[in-house]
């Protein structure tokens, strides 16, 4: 024999989060908002987290007609408790973000799902940038001054000779 499913007492909801089964998802897509439309996103502010926290989606906005279009890619369909964590060049700052969606036509949305959220994702990733923490300008060498470096080791390249 099968054994019994355990069901919730009569009345009691069952929730199930997905955020906490599947790994997190990060992407972004660029929506532009016809005229007369408004982008249709209900957000609170985490400002713990520094995101917005997509709370309601209004029907026919046009996050609406993008969720609509998402059919072939439904990962990136918006959902609720998805985290914006950054809007066009604004992020870190849920009021400017906010406002952001709420004044441009032409949005670049920056979407997290899952636990957790993208800072974590950063701090655990080096950074590989190459530039130091410790640098306090940025001073472009010119040929002679790595020629001048180099102390004669180096010749210049045929063709080009320091000024």
């Amino acid at each position: 024999t099968s054994p019994m499913p355990i069901r919730p007492p009569p009345g009691m909801p069952v929730q199930v989060s997905l955020a906490k089964t599947l790994p997190p998802v990060k992407f972004k897509f660029t929506i532009r908002k016809a005229d007369g439309n408004e982008l249709g996103l209900e957000c609170t502010r985490d400002y713990s987290h520094k995101v917005l926290v997509v709370r309601s989606i209004a029907p026919n906005s046009a996050v609406d007609s993008w969720n609509r279009q998402c059919i072939q890619h439904q990962e990136k369909a918006i959902q609720l408790e998805d985290k914006i964590y950054r809007v066009n060049d604004v992020s870190l700052d849920p009021d400017r973000m906010f406002k952001e969606c709420q004044e441009k036509r032409l949005c670049t949305i920056y979407v997290w799902r899952g636990e957790g959220g993208p800072e974590d994702e950063q701090a655990q990733q080096p950074s590989n940038s190459g530039f130091r923490a410790e640098a306090s300008d940025f001073v472009p060498l010119s040929l002679a001054n790595i020629l001048e470096a180099a102390d004669g080791a180096v010749s210049p390249p045929a063709g080009l000779a320091p000024p």
